[in-house]
């Protein structure tokens, strides 16, 4: 049985953000770990997790963390796995204003990746509407050798093994890939940002697509990036595709 770690970085998610835990909190699983990441957030999202754990039976490990000031994903998102991660850990991806679809999400995933042997699996989700989203598989493996230069779909849900991650730091110790110029956190594309290095450690024959839509993206909430900083996603995507590929790492 596979240990995961549930990493949930968000800013501003009141209107959802109790959907979402819920969905974290119920998965029928015994083995995994939710690391909560409130990034200073100025509406009610506070209040209504602490009255969730509070009312809530929570039979999972759990922490919750609330950043004095914002530090943003990209920042978060690596802190929690390398201080909540570690070695074989399966690492989730969730948003704040974003849910899982159903209890046995983290079962299927253990499941997916025990038959598949593999180190990272992407997979196909679906929007609040039912419409089924963009993610899919790689052509060919010619294909994923010119990674860098693809569009970009490879998205929820996002795992991996934690060990592909620190390898990461391992080739890059100042985690440049995550940051921009001046050495800033990025603060947009943090998901191209993540997923390009570890696709290209994990290599071709280590990554699988699941076609099951294990994830529910919410695309209403005003405050999306794509919505609200379209023009510095497609900067900073166009920036990451620059930098130098990864290598492969056998484990």
């Amino acid at each position: 049985m596979n240990r995961f770690v549930i990493v949930i970085p968000f800013y501003n998610a009141e209107k959802y953000i109790v959907r979402c835990l819920m969905s974290a909190f119920t998965q029928r699983y015994s083995e995994y770990k939710i690391v909560i990441i409130n990034d200073a957030s100025t509406d009610n999202t506070d209040e209504l997790i602490n009255e969730l754990i509070k009312t809530i039976p929570i039979y999972c490990d759990f922490e919750y963390i609330v950043n004095e000031r914002r530090m943003g994903a990209m920042y978060n998102h690596q802190w929690a796995v390398y201080n909540h991660s570690s070695g074989e850990d399966i690492v989730v991806h969730l948003d704040g204003d974003d849910y899982l679809p159903n209890k046995k999400v983290l079962s299927f995933i253990d499941g997916f990746y025990n038959e598949n042997d593999c180190y990272l699996m992407y997979g196909q989700y679906k929007r609040d509407t039912g419409e089924i989203g963009t993610s899919k598989p790689f052509e060919s493996e010619s294909a994923f050798n010119s990674l860098r230069n693809l569009p970009f779909v490879f998205s929820h849900i996002r795992t991996f093994r934690s060990k592909l991650f620190y390898e990461i730091k391992v080739q890059d110790p100042n985690l440049s890939c995550f940051k921009d110029t001046k050495g800033n956190w990025l603060g947009v594309s943090c998901d191209v940002a993540m997923m390009t290095p570890l696709l290209e450690i994990a290599g071709y024959n280590k990554i699988k697509f699941n076609s099951k839509p294990l994830y529910v993206y919410n695309d209403k909430n005003p405050i999306n990036d794509f919505k609200v900083k379209l023009m510095d996603q497609e900067k900073t995507e166009m920036y990451i595709r620059k930098q130098s590929p990864f290598l492969k790492k056998k484990f």
